[in-house]
């Protein structure tokens, strides 16, 4: 389903301030809620979406707080083991700078699929950790599991960042003789050989 904006982004500027606002409510009422009344929160079970939306919202404000309140309910709830929210629980914990929380919450996991993998690499990528990225960008290769074009997206801007000339060629390689070429991967090409 397209949706067409008639008007410029900036008018909905006053829409976006008021989304922010309500998340941050929900986030804190939810939250609120857990700690003064869990009889009655574990009688109503949140469902899937409702954790997702929590957690987004939660690294949206970069809160660590709130994000581990909601994990503490993510917990006592069983979700503990959809790899969906637990990807976006390990998204959240890089974007709070909690890195080692989100190794081990990403050790944890029984089932791991391309996002989790991804959320990984790019978390050490947005928290400055390049060299540990390809790390696991290699783990990543030797558990069997496939590189997707956004793995490989993120795999080009670390080595963009700490110029690594010859990993990025072979990266450029991979894609050439695995994947077709469209917008989104012609882009990463443009940012990282603009870089030397």
């Amino acid at each position: 389903m397209n949706i067409k904006i008639s008007r410029p982004i900036s008018s909905l500027l006053p829409l976006f301030s008021l989304l922010s606002s309500i998340t941050t409510s929900s986030i804190s009422t939810f939250c609120s809620q857990t700690k003064q009344s869990n009889s009655t929160l574990l009688r109503i079970k949140p469902s899937r979406h409702t954790y997702l939306s929590l957690l987004k919202s939660s690294t949206a404000l970069a809160s660590t707080l709130h994000g581990l309140s909601v994990h503490a309910h993510i917990l006592k709830s069983g979700y503990q083991e959809d790899i969906v929210i637990t990807t976006s629980l390990i998204n959240l914990l890089f974007c709070c700078s909690d890195i080692n929380s989100a190794r081990n919450l990403f050790d944890e996991m029984g089932e791991r699929d391309a996002a989790a993998w991804n959320s990984m690499l790019s978390g050490f990528s947005r928290n400055g950790y390049f060299e540990e990225a390809v790390s696991w960008f290699r783990v990543m290769c030797s558990s069997g599991e496939e590189p997707n074009s956004l793995t490989l997206s993120v795999l080009l801007q670390v080595c963009g960042s700490f110029n690594d000339q010859r990993l990025g060629r072979s990266v450029h390689g991979y894609i050439v003789r695995h994947f077709e070429f469209g917008n989104d991967l012609s882009n990463f090409f443009l940012v990282y050989y603009n870089k030397f």
